[in-house]
């Protein structure tokens, strides 16, 4: 099985971090350890389940099911099973797809919050104005590649931020959040990760994004709806998010969002290997009664039905 290479250091997280989140999310590592030996057991004994999945996220599984056995074997067939029913996801994610790192903006920020959670932005560059090369499913496919990365650490996190910047958002890329890319992303955040979304933030939100954000709100679940936040301006996002965790553009004291892009494309691409190995991770023959558990959330219309998000 291949490891991932450099992913852990570029995160900026002391020891002291580490004990204060298993703090905070009552991490035991003994606990942990059985846990991490019954869920491999198990995933072992599934015929239908691949066996070069990556052990290292395994661990993070558990932390984002809450130490919950039954939520994190559901939450990971539900990974497997997404490679398969979005394959245009999962497939091909080739590093080295510079076209997509110059127009979408996906950076995971280094620094934790003091609650133990990371943060993960999400814009476009300028060198799309109008949104002409802006690709959705490539965009949603460089999202989950940094992340599931980022699953490979060994260091705990409470939970995520999510922080979108609309700045440079045209009316074609925003239409594109009412196309089925889009909703389907919603399926595979719900069913493929033990993902706590504890605050999302949109900024730099022009009117007509803002109408389109007010049409998908609906459709999220309440525990989703109280945390989202449209920023009328920064300062209202500093109120939340410390200058030490956030980049130069958002008058923060980190580096800049394009120097952190630039050294997250060197690391897909150090990682190129491991995104080859990943694309047979996934289910495997026919499964012994079972139903594909992204057919229940999106109907014939392809409309949402009501997503939990905890």
């Amino acid at each position: 099985m291949i490891r991932t290479r450099h992913v852990e250091d570029f995160f900026d997280v002391s020891e002291r971090d580490v004990d204060d989140v298993k703090r905070m999310i009552c991490e035991d590592d003994a606990k942990l350890q059985h846990l991490e030996e019954l869920l491999r057991v198990w995933i072992e004994s599934q015929p239908h389940f691949p066996k070069n999945y990556d052990r290292g996220m395994m661990r993070n599984f558990l932390r984002g099911a809450k130490f919950s056995l039954e939520t994190a074997k559901r939450k990971l067939e539900g990974y497997f099973w997404a490679k398969v029913a979005y394959p245009n996801f999962y497939q091909r994610r080739v590093p080295g797809d510079v076209k997509t790192a110059q127009i979408v903006n996906v950076v995971r920020l280094p620094r934790l919050t003091e609650a133990g959670e990371k943060i993960c932005v999400v814009g476009l560059a300028c060198n799309d104005p109008d949104g002409a090369e802006f690709d959705m499913v490539a965009a949603i496919r460089l999202f989950w590649m940094l992340f599931d990365l980022s699953l490979t650490c060994a260091f705990p996190t409470s939970g995520e931020i999510l922080v979108f910047d609309a700045a440079s958002a045209s009316a074609r890329v925003i239409a594109q959040l009412l196309t089925p890319a889009f909703k389907n992303s919603i399926s595979v955040l719900r069913h493929a990760y033990a993902i706590r979304i504890t605050e999302v933030h949109v900024i730099n939100c022009p009117s007509v994004a803002e109408k389109t954000v007010a049409a998908i709100r609906p459709l999220l679940p309440e525990k989703l709806k109280q945390r989202f936040t449209i920023h009328k301006d920064l300062g209202s996002l500093k109120e939340r998010l410390r200058p030490e965790l956030l980049p130069s553009d958002y008058g923060g004291t980190l580096d800049s969002l394009k120097s952190y892009m630039e050294r997250w494309t060197d690391i897909l691409q150090e990682n190129a290997d491991w995104f080859e190995e990943q694309e047979s991770v996934k289910i495997v023959g026919k499964p012994p009664n079972k139903v594909n558990c992204f057919t229940s959330d999106i109907g014939v219309d392809g409309s949402f039905r009501q997503l939990n998000i905890d």
